[in-house]
């Protein structure tokens, strides 16, 4: 739930000046992001991706409106429509076009190297969004976990990073995609005196240039 409300709030900050009004949730799995984002009045359109269709199937249900859902429509200057897509983050797909912000909480650990090397082509090159948000585990925190015995925080991660790892990818690509820039910030503080590794979760917030005439400062705090 932190790292939703962490997307939340950089979606809904200022310096967008309202221009974020599609999202695309990569590899959205239960669609837990959306309960966050529906509400927000500046977004018209919210897809939902991800490569296992029985997980969309099951929790497809969480996109039909509400009756608080209802109330909130009749303030918005036009109606929110979802989508559900059972896809990839490697699939080049149309529909993906004009996407103003791409949000990928967890996912690219659970990629494999061709994909992740893949993707930023997709997603800084093809989709070309205002804003992309990237979290992932940051593997020197797992020392907090007790009993924590195995590999990875989960048996289908491919990888887990440390803070510089994380650092060297992204700036890897702002540096073959040279109109986005990158903020990073971490999500889930552990207790006093574990500043020194981190949050659990590490975040990149990469945006372009052309979005901001000045530096976007600091958005979410661990």
């Amino acid at each position: 739930m932190q790292r939703y409300m962490a997307i939340q709030e950089i979606i809904e900050h200022p310096i967008w000046n309202g221009s974020i009004k599609k999202v695309v949730d990569f590899g959205c799995s239960e669609i837990g992001l959306f309960k966050c984002i529906k509400l927000i009045l500046g977004l018209n359109n919210i897809i939902a991706v991800d490569v296992d269709f029985d997980i969309l199937n099951i929790n497809q249900f969480k996109v039909v409106p509400t009756n608080y859902g209802h109330i909130s429509m009749h303030e918005r200057k036009k109606l929110l429509t979802v989508d559900i897509y059972n896809g990839s983050i490697a699939d080049q797909d149309d529909r993906m076009l004009g996407i103003d912000a791409v949000i990928c909480i967890e996912l690219i650990e659970h990629l494999f190297m061709d994909i992740l090397d893949s993707l930023p082509y997709t997603v800084f090159e093809f989709i070309n969004p205002k804003l992309s948000v990237f979290t992932t585990p940051n593997v020197e925190f797992n020392i907090l976990f007790p009993n924590f015995t195995t590999e990875f925080r989960h048996a289908d991660h491919k990888f887990e990073w440390t803070r510089k790892q994380f650092k060297e990818w992204a700036k890897q690509i702002i540096t073959g995609y040279s109109e986005y820039a990158v903020q990073f910030d971490g999500i889930g503080a552990g207790p006093p005196g574990t500043e020194n590794i981190g949050c659990c979760s590490q975040m990149g917030i990469f945006y372009r240039k052309d979005m901001t005439a000045s530096p976007v400062t600091p958005i979410v705090r661990c």
